[in-house]
């Protein structure tokens, strides 16, 4: 069987956006590629997956770039599918081309389109709150949707060094934009360092595209930070922050 991918999450040259479904795609594929072996995969994307993410995957998961990007789910993946149709199709972006059949959705939260609903004859989610959302929000039965809860590099698991801080610290880690409620999370440790009379220091770990923040006494913005060294991170914190307004599934809190 021919089983086509939405696997433009894992395609971005940019490390900054390595996190969310970037993670939950890539975790996906390189488990799917260990235990699939008798199936092709072929991958599609806006631009050429990265060559040291392919090396975690086996032969039967091809990368098909299509370009250029613009009109990529409208277009240059529908044409692409009516010219090779596959047998399945996965969207792990939570978004499906235009035409296909077969299609299994992926839904990691409520930032969903209702078109991504309709259009799948099955819905896979990462959580129970998200599926409960689904039903509810669409009228979608509940035995047309299945939770795989999201996998987590073995990097995390296997961690026993803490990273070197001179205070004490809490983290944040993930996508810096505005449902993130970052300024939020800033106002309530300066309000803990008054309180507390102790250093403290806020690390805060991901990329942001167009966000700035004012400069607070303890608070580090570390950018992106490899795999390896976050899981020291995560380590050594004192406590794991998560702020945001809606989540399907808060993948640092498992990382942790």
């Amino acid at each position: 069987m021919v089983i086509g991918v939405d696997a433009g999450a894992i395609s971005s040259q940019d490390e900054r956006l390595n996190v969310g479904v970037h993670r939950v795609t890539r975790e996906l594929l390189k488990h799917l590629s260990s235990i699939d072996t008798s199936n092709t995969y072929r991958l599609y994307s806006f631009s050429p997956i990265p060559k040291d993410t392919m090396k975690e995957f086996r032969a039967n998961m091809i990368n098909i770039s299509l370009t250029p990007s613009t009109g990529y789910m409208k277009l240059r993946l529908p044409i692409e599918l009516a010219l090779h149709p596959v047998d399945m199709f996965l969207g792990l972006s939570q978004a499906l081309p235009l035409g296909v059949r077969n299609a299994i959705g992926f839904i990691y939260d409520l930032g969903f389109l209702h078109q991504l609903v309709a259009r799948s004859e099955h819905i896979v989610t990462i959580s129970n709150a998200s599926k409960q959302d689904i039903v509810q929000t669409y009228g979608m039965k509940s035995e047309d949707i299945t939770v795989a809860y999201p996998g987590v590099s073995e990097v995390f698991q296997n961690n026993k060094a803490k990273a070197v801080n001179k205070n004490p610290y809490f983290l944040i880690v993930g996508l810096l934009k505005p449902g993130k409620n970052i300024p939020v999370a800033i106002a309530a440790f300066t309000r803990l360092l008054k309180q507390v009379g102790r250093p403290y220091d806020l690390i805060i770990i991901g990329g942001g595209i167009g966000l700035s923040f004012t400069s607070q006494k303890g608070v580090h913005f570390l950018g992106y930070v490899p795999d390896k060294e976050l899981a020291k991170w995560y380590k050594g914190a004192t406590a794991l922050l998560a702020l945001s307004e809606t989540e399907g599934f808060c993948l640092p809190a498992v990382e942790a």
